[in-house]
C-alpha cells in the first residue's frame, strides 16, 4: 500500500510540473506573438534556446483543439507614395522583421502571399 501511494504522489507531482511547464511555454509564446520578433531574434532577446522554443510551440500547438481555427491577425497597411521610390505602381513592397523585403507583382494571389510569409517568419 505504501509503495502505490508513494508512486501516486510522485506521478501528480509530475503531472503538476508538466501542467505549470505548459502555462510558462503558452505565455513565453504568447508574448513572442505580441512581440512582432523573429523566433530567433526574440529567444537571443529572452535567453531562450531556439530549439527548445519550437518544441513547446509545436507541442502546443499540436495539443489544441483542431476544430478552433486559429485567430487571423489584421495589419494596418499605410500605402505612400514615395517621391522618387524604385517600386512601380504595379508592384508591392511588405517589409517584415529581420530587414527583409519582398516585392511582388500587385496582382500577387493574397493566399499564396500570407503562406510565403508564415514559412518565412518560421525560418
Amino acid at each position: 500500500m505504501i509503495v502505490f501511494t508513494v508512486a501516486r504522489e510522485l506521478n501528480k507531482e509530475r503531472e503538476m510540473a508538466k501542467t505549470e511547464k505548459e502555462r510558462i511555454w503558452t505565455r513565453r509564446i504568447a508574448a513572442w506573438e505580441r512581440s512582432g520578433m523573429g523566433r530567433r531574434a526574440w529567444c537571443a532577446a529572452n535567453e531562450v534556446n531556439v530549439h527548445t522554443f519550437d518544441y513547446w510551440r509545436r507541442r502546443l500547438r499540436e495539443q489544441a483543439p483542431t476544430s478552433a481555427a486559429p485567430p487571423q491577425k489584421l495589419v494596418p497597411v499605410v500605402v505612400k507614395s514615395a517621391p522618387g521610390a524604385s517600386v512601380s505602381p504595379a508592384t508591392i513592397e511588405i517589409a517584415l522583421p529581420r530587414g527583409i523585403a519582398l516585392r511582388a507583382p500587385a496582382m500577387v494571389d493574397a493566399r499564396w502571399l500570407a503562406t510565403l510569409v508564415r514559412a518565412i517568419d518560421a525560418c
